[in-house]
């Protein structure tokens, strides 16, 4: 479970964009999670590109550290994304990063049960993006809590990730419901 004290989202937020020196009206689009091969990082980040192009105004977060690092920020400086992407390591707040951000994104594409990261994202009331990976199904309905794609699709992930940022009105409802989904 999780506990619903610390991932309130009526607790103050960290104000990453200030953090990191981003406009405050910008959107923020995250992951957290431990940097493994199977956690979809190249994805989100080649969604990210597709995603700039129509929101030139979209920040992207990766929080957590592990094996894969060396191999993100090689990817990050060969697509020359360091400008708008923030690789920001091992984190303790994570209930007020997950605060701050506009959309989190869990794009895995294999070994997911039910990952905390997505429980923790929803009951900080969070819009999400994830895969129809594991146990993520069993949480998320698509449409209802979040927006599920399928996994190993960077064009269908940003697709999924510009809905939510275009339709924050309905986003929002589905955070709501995501939140009270983690409650029940």
């Amino acid at each position: 479970g999780v506990d619903l004290e610390r991932f309130d989202p009526l607790l103050p937020a960290l104000n990453l964009r200030a953090e990191l020196g981003l406009p405050a009206d910008s959107q923020l689009v995250g992951m957290v999670s431990v940097l493994r091969s199977w956690k979809g990082h190249p994805d989100f980040l080649q969604a990210a590109t597709h995603i700039r192009k129509r929101f030139p105004s979209a920040y992207f977060v990766v929080v957590g550290e592990g094996p894969r690092r060396g191999h993100i920020e090689k990817e990050m400086l060969q697509m020359g994304m360091e400008e708008f992407v923030f690789l920001m390591g091992y984190r303790d707040e994570i209930p007020q990063i997950l605060g701050d951000l506009d959309v989190f994104v869990l794009p895995s594409y294999a070994n997911e049960g039910v990952p905390q990261a997505l429980l923790q994202a929803l009951a900080m009331a969070r819009p999400v993006v994830a895969t129809r990976v594991g146990g993520i199904p069993e949480v998320v309905t698509s449409g209802v809590h979040g927006i599920l794609c399928e996994p190993q699709q960077p064009e269908a992930l940003a697709g999924a990730i510009l809905r939510v940022l275009e339709y924050p009105a309905r986003a929002r409802e589905m955070a709501l419901a995501g939140r009270q989904r983690v409650i029940e």
